[in-house]
């Protein structure tokens, strides 16, 4: 019999956007499918949106607020589904997202196999409409599912590959075989911020047997969304640095617990230091924390990124100092205007 489908939305307070989610989410071109809505506590009528499109293929569960994580929890245990898609309140599934991904199933799939389609960022208009984000140095429209180095390779290497090369992933893109979901684990409800799926899809990556790779599965990711997750202004609070550097150890015990070598050590040692770089000088105590651990594991450190000025200073002064003088050259710069 065919895969049932369960997408699971996670809601807090989504505005305007939770009703175009709903939509993609039953507009779907794969027949079985089942729409799981949770409500995680809102309080500005978004219960009332999701409860508009409640009946045989979709389903509201209501919880008080304990954060997305605990209610993509809280949807998985409810799902019925043979697989299961993630779809945050303000994101979007093409209508032929699932249908293209299950199109390479068949009964022999195995249950840890992971299928992964396209990412593509867009923002909304002043005019109502949607424009697509164009590539960058860190995003592709078809982001790893058409990297000729991304096939046939195992999944740990895939991993090891994605965090070397700190590319951008989402759940929203992936699709999930249930047993693989019982492998993994939960989602993370401790204080994970921003990188509660980076966490996430390590634990999937290191319990999949195989990953199918799945180009035209388009899924639309939108950006530029005040209050959300990953607004800039909520990403550089304290509080939101240490929920990254929490996720990041997380992360690195997660791989060294599976594998103990030099090429984990040296993935853990860039992934801390990356941390270290971005977080100094606004976030010392979590500079330094990170630093000593990256240092602990004796792997080779990357180099601090900047601009001509850190990458000259760096190697003179250390690459704090130039990342301090840099620091106080900018705050010097806002003062002027």
């Amino acid at each position: 019999m065919p895969p049932l489908v369960s997408i699971v939305i996670p809601a807090y307070n989504t505005g305007p956007y939770l009703e175009p989610t709903i939509r993609s989410a039953l507009d779907q071109t794969w027949p079985h499918t089942e729409v799981i809505v949770v409500d995680d506590g809102s309080t500005d009528g978004s219960l009332a949106v999701a409860r508009r499109f409640a009946g045989p293929r979709l389903r509201v569960i209501t919880q008080h607020n304990r954060g997305s994580c605990a209610a993509r929890n809280a949807g998985a245990q409810a799902a019925r589904g043979d697989y299961l898609q993630f779809l945050d309140h303000d994101d979007l599934l093409a209508p032929d997202k699932l249908a293209n991904q299950l199109a390479l199933w068949n009964p022999a799939t195995g249950p840890r196999t992971l299928f992964m389609g396209e990412i593509i960022r867009f923002f909304d208009t002043p005019e109502g409409g949607r424009r697509e984000i164009p590539p960058g140095p860190f995003y592709h429209p078809a982001f790893l599912s058409t990297y000729p180095e991304f096939n046939n390779i195992a999944a740990r290497d895939w991993l090891l590959r994605w965090w070397t090369q700190r590319l951008e992933v989402t759940p929203l893109a992936w699709l999930i075989p249930r047993g693989l979901l019982a492998a993994a684990g939960p989602w993370e409800e401790r204080f994970l911020s921003r990188l509660d799926d980076f966490e996430f899809l390590t634990r999937l990556l290191l319990a999949a047997d195989d990953i199918v790779l799945t180009p035209g599965s388009r899924s639309y990711f939108r950006t530029m969304v005040a209050g959300s997750m990953s607004s800039s202004a909520q990403n550089q609070s304290a509080r939101a640095f240490q929920g990254q550097l929490f996720a990041l150890n997380l992360c690195c015990d997660h791989l060294l617990a599976a594998e103990d070598t030099a090429r984990t050590h040296a993935a853990c040692a860039s992934l801390l230091m990356h941390y270290a770089y971005e977080a100094y000088p606004e976030h010392p105590v979590e500079t330094d924390t990170a630093e000593i651990r990256a240092r602990s594991l004796r792997a080779p450190l990357p180099p601090c990124p900047g601009g001509r000025f850190v990458r000259a200073l760096s190697p003179l002064l250390g690459w704090r100092r130039a990342k301090w003088l840099q620091h106080r050259a900018r705050l010097w710069g806002y003062s002027k205007h």
